[in-house]
């Protein structure tokens, strides 16, 4: 087990980093087995060209949750837990299938900064409704409800913050333009998975729209 987590770490789908007031996820090597196998459920809304509008259907997630970072170390932790849930570290005592994409959530306090960060797996289609409990620490199942999101994608492996930075703010830019409500700017998800379809990474910055 200890091997097979220790693997699965080093193959990983993403690892995600949040820090200078933005969301971010940098990729490692892929093995096969880690490939995504299905992907959460979206209605595409609209494509306006340099974003799209999407609607997620309700849907179950394993996350772990925390209050603010001290480092990239616990960040990583974050994710090894979950990769322990994935592999066998659940009330069935059964790997789960791969799935993307592994978000981020980073949700901001004007007084404190940081208030909380939320790495989430969405769970493979047969555990939707009964969902295996985690046996590891810190993972914990969350039923979450219809979100629409304005969506950039961008394609690439090495990312700079500085890279991020530029695309979440040109995100901004465009959403305000056009008049977009969205429900903070200081609340982002980040997420970066394989597509199979593409070939390529695929990196995402989402923003949640106000109804």
């Amino acid at each position: 087990m200890v091997k097979q987590m220790r693997d699965a770490a080093l193959a990983a789908v993403l690892t995600v980093l949040a820090g200078a007031g933005i969301c971010a996820a940098m990729p490692m090597e892929y093995d096969d087995d880690m490939l995504p196998k299905e992907f959460a459920p979206y209605e595409m809304i609209s494509d306006e060209g340099t974003y799209e509008v999407r609607e997620y259907e309700p849907a179950t997630w394993a996350c772990s949750v925390r209050g603010k970072i001290k480092s990239k170390r616990e960040m990583m932790m974050m994710f090894v837990r979950l990769i322990q849930y994935i592999n066998g570290e659940n009330s069935l005592g059964e790997e789960l299938a791969m799935t993307g994409p592994m978000t981020m959530y980073k949700e901001m306090s004007e007084l404190t900064g940081i208030k909380k960060i939320e790495m989430c797996y969405y769970l493979p289609t047969r555990h939707q409704t009964s969902p295996p409990t985690p046996t590891v620490e810190d993972v914990v199942i969350n039923r979450k409800d219809t979100m629409k999101v304005a969506v950039r994608s961008f394609l690439g492996k090495k990312l700079s913050m500085e890279d991020w930075e530029i695309q979440k703010f040109m995100l901004q830019k465009d959403l305000k333009q056009a008049g977009v409500k969205v429900v903070n700017y200081e609340n982002c998800f980040g997420t970066m998975y394989y597509d199979p379809e593409r070939e390529e990474y695929v990196t995402e910055i989402w923003y949640e729209m106000q109804e």
